[in-house]
């Protein structure tokens, strides 16, 4: 796990889409981008992701639950999670 920290606005979004777009091959092509800026953003992320995926996306499923049965797609594979603006972590 890598965390890129700094001030708004020096590019730390842009460094990691970068490396994404650059390493994309070394992942399998499994480069995720997950909108962390608020628990909504989060969900509405990883609710796109698994309709994406075909899985079952009931919105008004437990955030945890979506997030794990899109993490279980991913078992076993190269992956590269980017989880962008995170603010704080959550509990």
């Amino acid at each position: 796990m890598v965390a890129v920290s700094g001030i708004g606005g020096i590019g730390k979004s842009t460094l990691a889409r970068k490396y994404g777009f650059e390493h994309w091959e070394f992942y399998d092509g499994n480069v995720i981008w997950i909108h962390a800026e608020s628990p909504k953003s989060i969900r509405t992320s990883f609710i796109g992701l698994a309709k994406k995926l075909k899985l079952q996306a009931d919105d008004k499923a437990p955030i945890s639950a979506v997030a794990a049965s899109v993490y279980n797609q991913f078992l076993g594979k190269k992956s590269l999670f980017v989880f962008d603006n995170v603010h704080e972590q959550p509990d």
